[in-house]
């Protein structure tokens, strides 16, 4: 065994100017009298203390899913960085806790590292996280890092930073790094021959990240642990790109975080020997304890290794049962992580130290750290020679861009939704709509309004290191009829337009999880698997919708659930809030006739339910919700709300929420006047209407307080011809004595394009006649009404949504119903008399 590598600086300049962020907008920072020395001497020779706005950087990344672009103005004058995405995640990426596959914990909505240029200069990488800023960029020559005080100096303040250039970083320190040639198996036994590098062609490695406790209490946070592997391992592939025949390009399939002593798997040894054979044994025993496929392993610690070791790998390694190393957070320094990281990963791909001694060149093989980024020759030769071997390692996939649009037919000036749907991770994404607003875009789901029918193109363009590719999507905008879109949430980015609700204010709640099988990347889900919250509810409202004003008003939402058995069950209720009255829409509770589950029971299976394509999803069966809203027009703004009922069974998906309707025409009536008053013993409505020849007709609506939804309870016919102040009456012989109803009017043409009136309230008073009756209620079949006044009174059942069942009369003040062949539920029985509710078991 053998390894080392990083080491100290001395410390020769203070200064303290401001650092700067702009986004469009202007930042200023006082600066502070700051010593440094102590922390900083034998580790950095030249460098300045500035103060940085953290929280500030960390807003913009987290509303910026595209381009971000901000300046840095130091001593040394301002420097412009115009950054993008970069994606070093795979597509099925996984993030787990305390190797648990049933507690996932949900991955940004997009990378935390950005990749870009600097104005006039070089290369730039910047990582986010909330608690710390990770920089790196080119200028003048110079490749400078800019790394928190705080990871050096103890209680620095936490927006205060180290900026300096890598080249000042001290090198040779005793630092080192061990290599294990035990003769574990060189490469695994599956692979697929047809996979060879290329010259010049580009080779993906498959990399699972692992944290334990130790690395976990250096940061607190599981986010900030994974953010910060994430941003050395952007600084490891800068390394790795072309010093080389083949670019290595390191994709990371997961990340296992430990986040509890007693939880995590490996012994509390400070002998990095051990600890890399606990890493292989329970890795290799345990293969669920670190999700999906991957071709290496690192496992980061925050423990202290004895012998001043600070990494340690197999070698070889890549793709076979020594296809693991070890690494320590020795220090804050991200340019010596990253190298220790290359370093460790090069023992993986056979790589031995480099030769050492007095006047020997330091190279990344280097067996002590050092802060140079250059291979040796001998490196170059023998990691060629080696994954050249390999038949395990796939060639990047270049990208082929995959535009989708949301909606085929929209209606000008309301927006339309485009998702960048490619399927292989991609660095760079620019969205061209010539003549929409805006007319282009980076992000991976923008909206975009086009003013003005026609026929338009979106064009998408995808670039990663392995190609470019552009495709397009055409767009057509109606002249008339066409969709629009009154409200969506699809959940892709934080800026959200629902309301997440926890009336218990619990741990049990909504919230933004990366998913597949749907448009976009992220859905919301509850988590009723893994948190035993039984019987409570959480909720997700929208904002107040206005339906009014276009024809056929839909509410869509898509749904993925599987129950985990009969006993252990979630439930989801959709409900329309109008004027403080909450009606339910749809209700879903899977009793086994697959009626509600997109899939089969989850009990056998470990884990938790987790949709990763569109058969997990409820678009085959049982059929995503939609929901007509027409019953709900003329009464005012309506809310969507989504309930999720906890069971402890598995985690509920909600995704693309919309209202939509089609754009109005011209309407054959113009409401003028209604009216609802009681007049005797019953009551008179009245209205008034311009209307043109394709007026059909009109249906009375009411409701009140004890029927859900609407019934109609009469119909009048349309006069003939256009006419302006065309009056019409109509007379509700049915009310019953002391109850408040609501009316409508429901108008329709001649082609079935409806309109509604506003709604009016009327009650009629007067002595009512008591005692309604049902027995037995609840009921399992039929059930007896009476009323003692023994009056021959009609009676009409309805359903929850307000449908007619079916009519009857009392006889003798008597009447039976039979309710055998109707599903469970709850019933209305409205008679002139009076209204009472029935329940079907």
């Amino acid at each position: 065994m053998g390894r080392n590598l990083l080491s100290g600086i001395i410390a020769l300049v203070l200064l303290l100017p401001t650092l700067a962020f702009a986004q469009g907008r202007a930042f200023t920072f006082d600066a502070t009298d700051v010593d440094a020395t102590a922390a900083l001497e034998g580790k950095i020779t030249d460098y300045e203390i500035v103060r940085l706005d953290v929280a500030g950087l960390y807003a913009a990344w987290n509303d910026t899913p595209g381009l971000l672009d901000f300046d840095l103005a130091g001593t040394a004058g301002t420097v412009s960085l115009h950054l993008a995405p970069w994606e070093l995640r795979t597509a099925d990426y996984q993030v787990t806790l305390n190797g648990d596959a049933r507690t996932p914990r949900p991955t940004a909505l997009h990378s935390p590292v950005y990749r870009g240029n600097v104005t006039g200069g070089g290369e730039a990488i910047v990582t986010f996280d909330r608690q710390f800023i990770l920089g790196h960029y080119e200028v003048n020559g110079r490749r400078m890092a800019l790394e928190p005080l705080w990871r050096l100096q103890d209680g620095a303040d936490r927006d205060l930073y180290v900026l300096y250039d890598e080249t000042k970083a001290v090198t040779g320190g005793t630092d080192v790094c061990e290599t294990d040639v035990s003769g574990l198996v060189a490469e695994k036994p599956t692979g697929d021959p047809t996979k060879k590098s290329l010259v010049g062609g580009c080779l993906g490695v498959d990399i699972a990240l692992v944290a334990d406790t130790e690395l976990y209490a250096d940061f607190n946070d599981v986010a900030s642990v994974e953010n910060f592997m994430l941003g050395v391992l952007a600084d490891v592939r800068t390394v790795y790109d072309d010093e080389f025949a083949d670019e290595i390009q390191y994709l990371v399939t997961s990340t296992t975080i430990y986040t509890n002593t007693n939880i995590d798997p490996y012994s509390n040894t400070t002998n990095a020997s051990l600890l890399i054979d606990d890493f292989r044994v329970y890795s290799s025993n345990n293969p669920s304890s670190i999700p999906g496929d991957y071709d290496v392993a690192s496992l980061w610690t925050g423990r202290d290794f004895i012998g001043g070791t600070i990494g340690i790998a197999y070698v070889p390694g890549i793709c076979g049962s020594g296809r693991y190393n070890v690494l320590e957070n020795f220090s804050s320094s991200s340019i010596q992580l990253r190298n220790v990281w290359a370093h460790e990963l090069g023992h993986n791909f056979n790589c031995p130290h480099d030769p050492s001694g007095p006047g020997a060149p330091v190279h990344i093989m280097f067996p002590s750290v050092s802060s140079v980024s250059t291979w040796s020759a001998t490196s170059v030769s023998i990691i060629q020679d080696y994954y050249a071997s390999l038949t395990c390692l796939e060639t990047c996939a270049p990208p082929v861009a995959a535009p989708e649009k949301v909606y085929t037919n929209i209606a000008a000036g309301t927006a339309n939704y485009f998702f960048d749907e490619t399927p292989v991770t991609i660095e760079t994404r620019q969205w061209t709509f010539p003549g929409g607003t805006p007319a282009t875009s980076t992000e991976v789901a923008p909206e975009v309004v086009f003013e003005q029918p026609g026929n338009y193109v979106a064009t998408l363009t995808v670039t990663n290191q392995s190609g470019t590719s552009t495709s397009q999507v055409p767009i057509t905008v109606a002249e008339e009829g066409g969709m629009e879109v009154l409200f969506r949430e699809d959940f892709e980015d934080q800026d959200l337009r629902v309301s997440f609700i926890n009336p218990q204010n619990d741990i049990l709640e909504w919230e933004l999880f990366t998913t597949d099988g749907t448009l976009g990347n992220s859905s919301a889900r509850i988590d009723n698997g893994t948190i035993d919250r039984r019987f409570t509810s959480d909720f997700m409202q929208s904002p107040a919708i206005d339906i009014d004003g276009v024809e056929d008003p839909k509410l869509s939402l898509e749904y993925a659930y599987v129950r985990y058995n009969f006993t252990f069950r979630d439930k989801m209720r959709v409900s329309i809030i109008q004027n403080g009255v909450k009606t339910e829409v749809f209700f879903g509770d899977e009793l086994g006739q697959g009626t509600f589950a997109t899939g089969p029971d989850w009990v056998g299976q470990f884990g938790l339910f987790l949709p990763e394509d569109e058969d997990d999803w409820c678009f085959s069966s049982p059929g995503c919700i939609e929901v007509d809203l027409a019953p709900f027009q003329g009464g005012g703004d309506i809310i969507v709300e989504v309930e999720n009922i906890a069971g402890y069974g598995q985690p509920l998906f909600v995704d693309n929420i919309a209202v939509t309707g089609i754009q109005s025409l011209a309407l054959p009536v113009e409401w003028l006047t209604f009216a609802a008053a009681p007049t005797g013993k019953e009551i008179g409505l009245n209205w008034t209407v311009n209307q043109d020849a394709e007026n059909a007709g009109f249906h009375v609506e009411r409701t009140d307080d004890n029927q859900r939804g609407w019934a109609t309870i009469g119909e009048v016919a349309a006069r003939a011809g256009a006419e302006e102040n065309a009056a019409y009456t109509f007379s509700d012989l049915t009310a019953a004595l002391g109850t408040d109803y609501q009316y409508r009017i429901r108008q329709t043409d001649l082609d079935g394009t409806e309109s509604y009136s506003e709604i009016r309230t009327a009650r009629l008073n007067g002595a009512a006649v008591a005692g309604l009756s049902v027995f037995p209620n609840p009921t399992s079949g039929n059930v007896v009404l009476s009323i003692p006044a023994g009056d021959d009174v009609p009676y009409t059942l309805f359903d929850a949504t307000g449908r007619s069942l079916r009519q009857g009369n009392f006889v003798g003040g008597r009447a039976e119903l039979n309710l055998t062949e109707l599903p469970a539920g709850v019933y209305t029985v409205r008679t002139p008399v009076g209204t009472t509710r029935v329940v079907r078991k």
